[in-house]
């Protein structure tokens, strides 16, 4: 895969999973969801960039009064619950760090994991946050023209 119009020729659907994920355009496409839904009701602290621990990046750092709200997207290969589960395990063990520094400025600091399968797949853990920052039909719907958007890119349509 040197570029975006590479052939498709042969490509199953675990393939384009992998596409989907993996490919640089992709995490523009990710993030631009959260911010999205965040505008107006939460001030941007950090988006794809270190806030007070080095070598940490989350997607976004948002507040909101005395509460902060640390936000990362995982897009399993897997979609299945168990994949789901480790990517937000994951997901919450690697900011722990940020969020013990984010406390001594903020209240109540909480680490999200949203994860959404490339394909659409909905973790029912993403339900709280959606709830504060967007609805699951946002997500769901977004997700899935932004693979849309991906693929097309991948087979020169754009």
């Amino acid at each position: 895969m040197n570029g975006p119009k590479w052939s498709t020729v042969g490509l199953n659907l675990h393939e384009w999973q992998r596409v989907l994920i993996r490919c640089d355009i992709s995490q523009t496409h990710w993030l631009t969801w959260h911010k999205k839904a965040a505008l107006g009701r939460f001030t941007v602290i950090g988006e794809n960039q270190q806030v007070g621990v080095p070598g940490l990046r989350p997607d976004l750092v948002l507040a909101r009064g005395e509460k902060a709200l640390i936000l990362d997207v995982c897009c399993p290969f897997d979609n299945r619950m168990q994949a789901f589960q480790e990517a937000r395990r994951v997901k919450e063990e690697k900011y722990a760090p940020l969020q013990l520094h984010l406390l001594r400025r903020f209240q109540r600091v909480s680490v999200e994991a949203n994860v959404v399968g490339c394909l659409g797949s909905w973790d029912p853990g993403n339900d709280p946050v959606c709830r504060r920052l967007c609805s699951r039909r946002l997500c769901v719907s977004d997700t899935v023209a932004a693979s849309a958007k991906i693929y097309r890119s991948h087979i020169g349509l754009f």
